[in-house]
């Protein structure tokens, strides 16, 4: 097992990094709008709400530029195809964590963002109470005392800061696993929102700023005095004494006399150069999947108890690795939505067909089984119009490069598993495993049913090919019925599968401490598909069981 260092910087050594490039971003910005002599006269009005709004602009600007890499799945099949091409492992390791790199970018940049708002809504007050009567062009306000919500609510960026911020409580909202796995609809068309908003924050920076920069500093150094105004003494003194709560940098030049009067310009946008990489990749993600979306053919659809559907296509010329997800769009379900599903079944020279294992919960697969019901008395079943985009990359692509693999199961989440064994039982691939371990919960006897003859072939191939010890799979049913004993008895016709199943729920740290006794001072393969608990499980367990063992565990999960 790796060491307690080992197991902390691979926990949190992104996140400490980012922290600290987050910190840097907004130390450098916060310093150059307290110090520097062209934000002098507008630091003395706004004081430190300026440096904080500053700072967290630039780490909202840092966000955007990372937060899109993450899904954009076209751009990341293809480095992660060019990587299996030219062996280039660690960059197929950094992309298997990508969905966490995606997490925490986005609370990064929501973080950011509350501190930016907060810092600018003190700053429309510090605007309209201290007005610069003796420079009336760096005011943001219309006159003196204005009402700082009118402020607000009246000025470019504060109109396109509102919006943005109630499309950001949009788009976090639906974010929730809950709203996701129940109601996908709110997820999918408010994350619709999101070009809206980059447009917003284009516009929100770079039409009509309120913040102003001294243009003529070697002429009018800040703090200087005007020989031509005799008043102006006085009225340095008075503005001085206003902002005494604010601390400002000492003047360069306290006594020098002024050669001209300041002169104030916007501040120039600089978010469009962070927001060049995303803009990018998102054009280049929308072009690479519109261009590989193809209609498929409807070959069959069988729907288990247990809310699971199997739904079978034939793709022509269609290369799918095991481990790969497709996106799914049914045009009579829903027009316009795609949804993820790992291939359970790739095509092969044997056989072309491409399947799906769908598991029913949320609004659209329980439509989606509706229509197919609709559908079944139909002779041409081709008729029924099928959409797909992908194939894409997953982290559970990697399977086969583990000599040692211990694969969990949850429910549906035994379709990737499932690809590499229809893959290898139809000839397509060799078997390169020492051992595969493969543990299944199921909550219903009808998950086993839908692979039982799959799991019972692949077992006497292995058994003909003198490597019966390298396959090991158990079953693991939580949930029994006074139906399904009638099917369990049928089981006796698969002798690999009947062995192997139990009404129980798995101890994983007895699992896992057995494992790595079994296989000391080796590299296991953890993967997991299912639901986050079982993940999360399994993960915590592996990390408490080991103090101190030679095993050493790479644990790897599926995640869209």
């Amino acid at each position: 097992m790796m060491n307690r260092g080992q197991q902390l910087v691979r926990k949190y050594g992104i996140v400490v990094l980012w922290s600290v490039l987050n910190a840097a971003v907004f130390i450098e910005k916060f310093m150059k709008f307290k110090y520097a002599a062209e934000y002098y006269y507008l630091h003395r009005m706004l004081g430190v709400w300026l440096c904080i709004s500053r700072g967290s602009a630039a780490v909202i600007n840092a966000n955007l530029a990372l937060i899109a890499l993450p899904v954009s799945r076209g751009f990341i099949t293809l480095v992660t195809n060019l990587a299996v091409d030219l062996s280039f492992q660690r960059v197929r390791l950094i992309f298997d964590h990508l969905t966490s790199i995606h997490l925490m970018a986005a609370k990064f940049l929501v973080g950011a963002s509350i501190v930016h708002s907060a810092a600018h809504l003190m700053n429309a007050l510090y605007f309209c109470k201290f007005y610069n009567f003796e420079y009336p062009s760096i005011n943001a306000c219309a006159y003196p005392n204005q009402d700082p919500l009118e402020m607000v609510l009246t000025c470019w960026p504060g109109v396109t800061g509102v919006v943005m911020a109630l499309i950001m409580i949009i788009v976090v909202s639906s974010s929730f696993n809950s709203i996701r796995e129940y109601c996908f609809e709110i997820f999918f068309f408010g994350h619709k929102l999101i070009p809206v908003f980059l447009l917003l924050i284009l516009l929100h920076s770079s039409v009509s700023g309120v913040i102003m920069w001294q243009s003529n500093v070697n002429e009018h150094q800040p703090g200087c005095i005007m020989p031509s105004n005799d008043s102006f003494i006085a009225t340095q003194w008075n503005v001085q004494t206003n902002f005494t709560a604010h601390r400002v940098a000492p003047l360069p030049s306290p006594h020098s006399i002024c050669r001209s009067a300041p002169h104030f310009k916007r501040q120039a946008p600089e978010t469009w150069l962070w927001l060049l990489l995303p803009l990018v990749l998102t054009l280049f993600d929308f072009i690479y999947r519109r261009v590989n979306a193809k209609s498929v053919e409807l070959v069959d659809v069988l729907s288990y108890e247990g809310e699971l559907v199997e739904i079978r296509m034939r793709t022509h010329a269609l290369t799918v690795r095991p481990g790969q997800f497709i996106l799914l769009r049914v045009p009579p379900v829903a027009f316009l939505e795609w949804h993820p599903f790992t291939v359970s079944k790739c095509p092969s020279a044997l056989d072309s067909t491409l399947t799906v294992h769908v598991r029913v919960k949320g609004d659209w697969c329980i439509k989606l089984r509706k229509y197919f019901k609709e559908c079944e008395e139909s002779l041409d079943k081709s008729e029924h119009l099928v959409r797909i985009e992908g194939p894409f990359y997953s982290p559970l692509e990697t399977i086969n490069q583990f000599k040692l693999c211990y694969f969990v199961a949850g429910g549906v989440g035994f379709t990737p598993i499932a690809a590499f064994l229809h893959h290898f039982r139809d000839g397509e691939m060799e078997w390169n495993f020492c051992r595969l371990y493969v543990t299944w919960i199921c909550p219903s006897v009808h998950h086993v049913r839908s692979f039982a003859a799959l799991l019972d072939s692949v077992a006497a191939r292995l058994w003909t090919m003198n490597k019966p010890d390298a396959f090991e799979f158990d079953i693991h049913i939580t949930r029994i019925t006074p139906s399904d004993e009638e099917w369990l008895l049928d089981l006796e016709k698969y002798s690999f599968v009947k062995s192997r199943v139990t009404i129980s729920k798995p101890l994983w740290r007895t699992k896992l401490r057995e494992m790595a006794l079994r296989h000391p001072k080796s590299h296991i393969g953890l993967f997991c598909c299912g639901p986050d608990a079982l993940s999360r499980n399994v993960k915590k367990c592996m990390k408490m069981s080991f103090k101190g063992n030679s095993t050493t565990f790479h644990f790897k999960q599926e995640c869209f």
